[in-house]
Formats: C-alpha cells, sequence, structure tokens
C-alpha cells in the first residue's frame, strides 16, 4: 500500500522578523520533515494545502513583501531546497490558500517547476480547484469563510478579502511577538452582538482599527501584483467591505461566519455531500481536528471522515500533517504528529 501526506498552514514569511510579528520559525523542523518524506518509499504523494507562504503578515505600516521576496530570503533557502529536492522524487501538488491567494504558478515554479500548482480560488478563477480522488476532497479551506474568501465583488489587488487587512493590523500590534490576540473571539463578539446588522465589515474592521491604535484615516502601506508601492486608506477599505454579509453569495451567510470562528465541520459535512466523497481534508483554522468518523449534517444515515491538518506555526509545539493509506476494501486516515526525531506519533485514526 502506498500512502500520501496532507500539510498545511506554514506561514512562511520574508524572514524579516522571525521572532516578531512572523508566524513561522521552525526552519529546522520542517526542512527535516521533507526530507524524512523524501526517504519514504511508500509515499507517493505530498499534497500542500495552503498557507504554505504567507505575505499577509506584516504590519499594516510597513511594506509587505511579494512573494518573489520570500522564495529568495535567505532564511528559507534550506526549506524550499528540500522542497525542490523532493518534488524531484515524488509528486508534489501546492494548492493556495489565503495568505497566499496572490502566489502565482510562476512564483511556485521558481521553487521548482515539478511542483504542480492548483489554484485554491484566486485571482484567475472564482471556482477554487481542491485536490480530488475518488474517496477525498481536499482544499484550504477559506473559500468558505466570509472574511478569507477571495472578494470577488471588489476584484481589487487580486481579490484580497477583508481578513487581509485584519491581518496586517493584527501584526501591527504584535510587531514584537508579544502580543497575542484571538481573532476568531474578537469576531464572534462583534457578530453576536449585531447580527442583524448587514454593516458587519464595517463593524469589524474598526474593531481592528482600534484594536491595532488606528483610525479611519490611517494608510495601509501596499504593493501591488508586480510589487509597486502603493497605500490604501482604511476609510476606503471600510467603504469596500461594509456590505460584505449582504454580499455573501455562497450558500449560508451565517455558516461563513462561523467557519471565521475556526469551526469547519460543517463546510466539510456539506463538501462530502455536495461532491460524494467520504473524506474531506482541510486546514485553514490552525486547529486538529479528527480524522473522525461522523455523519453527514443533511443525511444522518451517511458516514464520512473529517479531518484538519493543523498548522506549523511558532505557537504550536508539535506541527502536525495528515496521511492517507487505501488497500482493497479500506481508506485509513491518521493525525501524525512530527517529532524532531524523526519518528511521527500517530494522534487519531478513522477508517472508512
Amino acid at each position: 500500500m502506498s500512502r500520501k501526506i496532507f500539510f498545511s498552514d506554514v506561514h512562511i514569511g520574508a524572514g524579516k522578523k522571525i521572532d516578531g510579528y512572523e508566524w513561522f520559525n521552525k526552519h529546522a523542523e520542517l526542512t527535516n520533515f521533507l526530507n524524512y518524506i523524501k526517504t519514504q518509499g511508500d509515499i507517493e504523494e505530498v499534497v500542500i494545502l495552503g498557507d504554505f507562504l504567507d505575505n499577509w503578515i506584516c504590519p499594516a505600516d510597513d511594506s509587505p513583501p511579494i512573494f518573489a521576496d520570500i522564495i529568495n530570503a535567505q532564511a528559507n533557502k534550506t526549506i524550499l531546497d528540500a522542497l525542490a529536492s523532493l518534488a524531484e522524487n515524488k509528486k508534489v501538488i501546492y494548492i493556495t490558500g489565503n495568505h497566499d491567494m496572490t502566489v502565482t504558478e510562476a512564483d511556485v515554479d521558481s521553487i521548482s517547476p515539478e511542483i504542480i500548482f492548483k489554484d485554491g480560488g484566486t485571482v484567475t478563477t472564482e471556482a477554487p480547484s481542491p485536490y480530488t480522488t475518488q474517496d477525498i476532497l481536499a482544499e484550504h479551506g477559506h473559500a468558505h469563510a466570509m472574511f478569507n474568501a477571495p472578494d470577488y465583488n471588489n476584484k481589487k489587488e487580486g481579490c484580497l478579502p477583508l481578513g487581509y487587512y485584519i491581518s496586517r493590523l493584527v501584526a501591527v500590534k504584535d510587531s514584537d511577538g508579544t502580543a497575542h490576540i484571538n481573532k476568531s473571539r474578537l469576531i464572534k463578539s462583534i457578530w453576536s452582538a449585531n447580527k442583524e446588522n448587514n454593516a458587519m465589515g464595517e463593524l469589524v474592521l474598526k474593531g481592528f482599527l482600534e484594536y491595532a491604535g488606528k483610525d479611519e484615516n490611517f494608510e495601509f502601506q501596499m504593493r501591488r501584483l508586480d510589487g509597486t508601492p502603493y497605500t490604501e486608506k482604511a476609510k476606503d477599505v471600510i467603504e469596500r467591505y461594509k456590505d460584505i454579509y449582504k454580499q455573501w453569495k455562497y450558500g449560508s451567510r451565517a455558516m461563513a461566519v462561523i467557519a471565521e470562528f475556526d469551526n469547519l465541520k460543517h463546510t466539510a459535512s456539506k463538501l462530502s455531500a455536495n461532491n460524494t466523497k467520504p473524506i474531506v481534508m482541510l486546514g485553514h483554522s490552525h486547529e486538529i481536528c479528527g480524522p473522525k468518523l461522523d455523519t453527514l449534517d443533511s443525511d444522518p444515515e451517511t458516514q464520512y471522515i473529517y479531518a484538519n491538518c493543523g498548522a506549523w506555526t511558532k505557537d504550536k509545539d508539535n506541527p502536525t500533517y495528515i496521511e492517507t493509506e487505501k488497500d482493497d476494501v479500506t481508506h485509513t486516515v491518521r493525525l501524525m504528529k512530527w517529532q524532531e526525531s524523526d519518528n511521527p506519533q500517530q494522534i487519531f485514526i478513522a477508517s472508512i
């Protein structure tokens, strides 16, 4: 039997503030992990489920990196060399998330032309391109979350969503890496108090502006897709996204907000039912889930497995990933914990 590996939410930045606002500092661990996969003869495929690279986490008053800056950063060389080497030996697929929403196939080709690029719903298409097999549907998950899905109502510099500006404001407060905010909790508190108010985007962005010590006249330092710098006033961003709740057209508005609370279980159930896939794997939330054999929300007689990859960010003591294995009868899904000893530990397992 052969195995497939799925991991997500690494959030590699440009290396400007690894000990500050950037979310990733596990360079040695990730390099070892990629090299380990390369040595495993029964692993046939590796799927990166989004947010591998990250050009969102940069203070709003600083010039953000473009992906060429991240890919060419000396701090990231050993990781990307290991990924390129892995792609020469295994099938590697890169699916975009929200923090790497504007990464292009050319960017990924600059790491290795052997990596297969799949648009997770970004600049080029409104329809995400998930990873699918006969049994599996896997994608990042952001396309089902109201503040992080590509914003096709406002096609501005790669359809950047409201969550981009929220992330930039959070990084202002967390410039030294010591200020930690639960974004989901703040969004939930605002939504709970204003469920009938359609100006949800305005309320949320004003809340994060206040958190960062900024007002509506603050100017976000921005870069276009080609790297050209420009500025954007907070009041213009508020105007653009104030009706995001009313504009949402991709299913239940309430469920799309709930997905921002790091709860993607209902999203997974819907994806399984709509696509007739008994196994759904997502990332995005940074919270491990399952794999667990459950029943569909829409059909209690039908079972499916949902698993979430977790994350490789600095706040996680042990990064996690998913592996799958299929024989003639059973498809098995395992949530694994990566450990420095190159001896991964199984956390959860489910079969269908």
